[in-house]
């Protein structure tokens, strides 16, 4: 059950100059679009995007701390460690289900093109983000596979369960927004939450 390639892998992609879309650039992304809520006459929404993204960086605080114990380990513990952070990435999975975000916060009665523009913005920066599973797509032999090392299991679950959860709450709030309130055929160019909930990325 090994883990080193998995670690080095991440290690890389975590360098200055790679160019990686991954979870903790998406939040840092959203993060700014949230901003400009605040800025266009939408400050409650953007404080509570802002709050959903604490969330999610509380996660990703997890996913990060087992990358950095598993690659302490040495060869006698590896095993022993591998098992216990993913025990410790489903804990925090669950919890996160748990998490009550709140009610939809208020919309202005007509919104403007750029309030849109950055619940759009939101949206999308969330939809594209690069899987974990195609991140590890060049580690070779069985230390990437999650149905051998339960650890990379319990990462992509973690941020399967994070997705489709935000992907469910982003989309309920461009409808909340009115996106599709003059509009309603552009619906059939989303996928809605409960056909993403069905799909395995």
């Amino acid at each position: 059950m090994g883990a080193r390639p998995v670690v080095e892998r991440i290690a890389h992609l975590r360098e200055p100059w790679v160019l990686n879309i991954d979870a903790d650039a998406t939040i840092e992304s959203i993060d700014r679009h949230a901003v400009k809520l605040f800025e266009r006459g939408a400050p409650e929404i953007g404080e509570w995007v802002q709050r959903i993204l604490g969330h999610w960086r509380r996660q990703r605080s997890w996913f990060n701390l087992t990358v950095d114990v598993v690659a302490r380990a040495g060869d006698d513990d590896l095993n022993r460690v591998i098992i216990a952070s993913a025990d410790c990435i489903r804990r925090a999975t669950f919890a996160f289900l748990d998490i009550d975000f709140g009610a939809d916060p208020p919309m202005p009665d007509d919104p403007s093109y750029g309030l849109l523009l950055a619940v759009g913005e939101i949206f999308t920066t969330h939809r594209d983000q690069n899987p974990l599973r195609m991140q590890l797509d060049s580690v070779g032999g069985l230390a990437a596979a999650p149905e051998h090392n339960p650890w990379v299991a319990a990462l992509i679950d973690q941020e399967l369960v994070i997705y489709r959860r935000l992907y469910r709450v982003f989309f309920q709030l461009l409808e909340h927004a009115g996106m599709f309130a003059d509009r309603e055929d552009d619906r059939e160019f989303f996928y809605t939450p409960d056909e993403v909930d069905r799909q395995t990325r």
